[in-house]
């Protein structure tokens, strides 16, 4: 999994080198607050951080791809089941998940400071996998943002996970009722700065 990483970083930066001398780049941060719960589980939405780099490579004045790497801590809070055996039982359970995310967000920019965001990622699973289906996780962003300064920008996203992450699947488990389909889902709030190269 550290090959897999070395190699994420590596071709991100030998892309974003090859890029500087044909478009507008920049080297930028990102980090905020998720908000974050599994569905189909009955759980609690649980607040944590993420937090990345990104490259910003403005091809026209309204559109620019970004590629990102970012550390974000995911999961729920308190998630149940109640055994109705005699007596009953209600066992919990709490997912502290923690990914390294690839992503290749699109940006496109209108009104000079407002920005529309939608992409793919690609998510490893790092830490504690207890109850892990799947150690990797595909997702797709969408959300918007606003430069609130030059280089320094607010933005809300929504993430949704597409591969079943969870060894739960059926009614005798921490799943819903007749839900047999566990996947991440989270809502991001923070802010980014971009590093001006050019």
């Amino acid at each position: 999994m550290k090959k897999v990483f070395l190699i994420i970083l590596i071709t991100f930066f030998i892309t974003a080198q090859s890029q500087i001398k044909k478009h507008k780049f920049n080297l930028g941060v990102r980090a905020g607050l998720n908000y974050s719960n599994i569905s189909g589980l009955n759980s609690h939405y649980k607040t944590a951080y993420y937090a990345g780099i990104y490259g910003h490579m403005a091809f026209t004045e309204h559109y620019a791809l970004q590629p990102e790497l970012t550390i974000s801590q995911q999961g729920t809070e308190n998630a149940t089941y109640t055994d109705t055996g005699s007596p009953p039982v209600t066992y919990t359970h709490k997912f502290n998940l923690n990914y390294t995310t690839f992503s290749i967000i699109n940006k496109f920019t209108f009104a000079d400071k407002f920005n529309l965001i939608v992409g793919p990622s690609v998510d490893f699973a790092t830490g504690d996998k207890t109850h892990l289906n799947s150690e990797i996780d595909v997702a797709i962003s969408v959300g918007f943002g606003v430069k609130a300064t030059k280089n320094l920008g607010i933005e809300a996203r929504f993430k949704k996970g597409l591969f079943d992450i969870t060894d739960y699947g059926n009614n005798n488990d921490l799943s819903l009722a007749n839900y047999q389909y566990n996947t991440n889902m989270l809502f991001q709030l923070g802010a980014t700065y971009t590093f001006d190269l050019n």
